[in-house]
């Protein structure tokens, strides 16, 4: 089927011209006449054309030259010279130069072979287009198997790198424990569990970009939902962008809490918010007069208070410092503090 093709036929011969119109009405392709190639250049601009068919001889701008000009700006339109050049050399310049599908000699026998060139050009002209359209649907399948094997690889080095991070949790706390062995070995199992359980968890989460106030509007909620600020204080620029994953934020303030859960539960929190250098987000979470209650005496015996705080910076700084995210815990006069540092992106 042709119908939906059109085909562009060039010559300076009115005469000419008249006498294809004639003989290739009943074909079913759209026809278009040019008498000169300046008018061809301009039906070309506005029409699809498939097929070109133009004399060589041509004032102003020859056949040669028009087709040059197509070849490069319409490639897929195939080109056929009708033409009364007979000289080997003229034919082997415009094939060599135009890249001209076929020749048709002047004077043409319509039936017999005018109309069957057009009709052949036309089908090498579908072939083009079926082939391109084949091309372009093998690189987007290309493309899409690319993808999916970037995909396949990501997931792959992301597992890894799962495993390498729980492995390393345990090895963590493992090597706490090695190096207090007066810690109550019950207790420690307890917060060791806990520990593993909760970032066996955590590393599941995908890092998203959260902006500073998204960020620091979660956290409020994150730790208001487990007890109660008594106030919270927010020094912050918006819209600075943070890449991490909330479930490891997540795993720092319950982790913590586990841990300090008896102090957490008897004491006032303080929770603030800054940016400081850099853009890092400092998030200071403080359980005021933790340690007023302690006796000099006591706290000099290496209390469960310290050991709790070294529990902390040994383990749970190491875990959140694999993914760039600071962290420790400290005693300052009788507060107890703790402070997650975020990375900007």
């Amino acid at each position: 089927m042709v119908r939906n093709y059109e085909v562009l036929f060039v010559d300076d011969e009115l005469n000419v011209l008249s006498a294809l119109k004639r003989g290739l009405k009943e074909e079913e392709y759209t026809c278009h006449f040019a008498s000169s190639a300046k008018e061809a250049l301009k039906i070309m601009e506005k029409k699809n054309i498939a097929v070109i068919v133009t004399d060589m001889r041509m004032p102003e701008m020859n056949g040669l030259s028009l087709l040059k000009e197509i070849k490069e700006k319409w490639p897929q339109t195939v080109r056929v010279v009708l033409s009364g050049y007979t000289q080997l050399s003229q034919m082997l310049t415009t094939i060599n130069q135009a890249y001209v599908y076929k020749f048709i000699a002047k004077p043409w026998k319509m039936e017999e072979e005018f109309i069957f060139v057009i009709r052949d050009a036309l089908d090498y002209y579908k072939l083009i287009k079926e082939n391109e359209q084949n091309k372009v649907a093998l690189e987007n399948k290309n493309r899409a198997y690319q993808n999916i094997l970037k995909s396949i690889e990501s997931k792959i080095a992301e597992a890894n790198k799962r495993s390498e991070v729980i492995g390393e949790c345990g090895k963590i706390i493992f090597n706490f424990r090695k190096h207090h062995e007066s810690i109550d070995y019950e207790k420690f199992l307890e917060m060791g569990e806990k520990t593993y359980q909760r970032f066996l968890e955590a590393v599941r989460g995908e890092e998203k970009i959260i902006h500073s106030e998204t960020l620091a509007l979660l956290m409020s909620n994150l730790i208001n939902s487990t007890f109660k600020v008594s106030e919270i204080d927010q020094q912050i620029k918006p819209g600075i962008p943070y890449t991490f994953s909330l479930d490891l934020i997540k795993f720092a303030v319950y982790n913590s809490m586990d841990v300090f859960f008896e102090e957490f539960k008897k004491n006032i929190c303080y929770l603030r918010f800054d940016i400081v250098q850099e853009g890092f987000m400092a998030i200071t979470l403080m359980l005021e007069n933790v340690f007023s209650h302690l006796k000099p005496e006591i706290q000099e015996n290496y209390p469960e208070w310290k050991l709790k705080i070294d529990y902390v910076n040994e383990v749970l700084v190491k875990l959140l410092g694999l993914f760039k995210i600071g962290f420790f815990a400290t005693r300052k006069n009788e507060s107890l503090v703790i402070l997650l540092r975020i990375n900007p992106s």
